[in-house]
């Protein structure tokens, strides 16, 4: 587990699951949850999934390289209009 005062994330053998701006009720334009997936088609089908479940797009499937050599990910917005990302390394 990872946690300071602005993240907290979980996870068995390394942070899989992160939580981004702690402490302050829901609401559009902050915070961030970012879930790690086994590769790019996990994220590719996570993104999509997202999308038909009500999300909106907050930046497509794609390649990061401001967050590392192999940091592909996706970004939605929940119907709330908060951001998730999912992201593999792999």
């Amino acid at each position: 587990m990872v946690q300071s005062e602005h993240v907290v994330a979980y996870g068995i053998n390394a942070p899989q699951v992160w939580i981004v701006v702690r402490g302050r009720p829901p609401g559009p334009g902050y915070g961030h949850l970012a879930l790690s997936a086994n590769g790019k088609a996990a994220v590719d089908a996570a993104y999509k999934g997202g999308l038909s479940c009500g999300g909106s797009d907050d930046g497509p499937p794609g390649m990061r390289p401001q967050y590392g050599e192999r940091y592909y990910a996706a970004y939605l917005r929940d119907p709330d209009g908060l951001r998730v990302e999912v992201v593999s390394r792999r």
